[in-house]
């Protein structure tokens, strides 16, 4: 069917990301793809459930905190965040018609360093999380991704879906209530008190790697 997405109306089944689109940057297909992920994120929350989120390789930073907000107080807190069950592919080159055409090689990497300079200067500035989610179902898919650079070393919390997630956990990803499917993926140099690489309620993790993350406790899970 066709879902109104405001000044274009969504037909098919993937929504386009890519980090280097100079189209239309509407997630109507490679060309005029969205080059902010959350966009895609929000616009299946919004209007396009059903929907495939297809990312091209790249690095790609939070935008927004989880209130949508793209100049919040603390630009830590901004983060990927998703509340509504979608399958969130990456790994393509930003040509492919088929989820099997995907090749390990396009190195999708979700960071949260945003300076960059992890390798220098260090990780201040990085986001609390790199991603959360709330009250996912197994049918929420994450697949093909690096997540990296969060560095959870906060106080207090934040309010997302009736979800708190403490800026002390979860320097890769916090999942509130919420089982996501997560698979063909990377958690590496992420950072927390408790939870470097992900803090959990219960996600379903396959084939799915687990390198160079610290926390007081749970370096790579908690």
């Amino acid at each position: 069917g066709i879902v109104d997405m405001g000044a274009y109306e969504y037909q098919g089944t993937n929504i386009y990301v890519n980090a280097t689109a100079t189209g239309n940057n509407n997630g109507s297909s490679w060309a005029n793809a969205y080059t902010d992920l959350q966009d895609a994120i929000d616009a299946i929350d919004a209007n396009c459930n059903g929907a495939d989120i297809w990312v091209a390789a790249g690095t790609y930073l939070p935008t927004k905190d989880h209130t949508g907000n793209s100049l919040p107080t603390d630009n830590r807190d901004k983060n990927f965040h998703l509340a509504t069950n979608m399958k969130i592919y990456g790994g393509f080159a930003g040509t492919e018609m088929q989820l099997s055409d995907r090749v390990a090689t396009n190195i999708t990497i979700l960071s949260g360093d945003f300076n960059d300079d992890d390798g220098g200067t260090g990780s201040a500035e990085n986001a609390y999380h790199v991603m959360i989610t709330a009250n996912l179902a197994a049918a929420a898919v994450i697949d093909g991704f690096t997540i990296k650079g969060g560095n959870a070393d906060g106080s207090g919390n934040i309010s997302y879906n009736s979800g708190y997630f403490y800026k002390s956990g979860g320097g890769g990803m916090i999942n509130y209530s919420s089982s996501p499917t997560i698979t063909n993926t990377t958690f590496s140099y992420n950072t927390a008190d408790d939870g470097g690489g992900m803090y959990n309620s219960s996600p379903i993790i396959t084939n799915t790697t687990f390198s160079y993350n610290t926390a007081d406790d749970g370096g790579g899970m908690y």
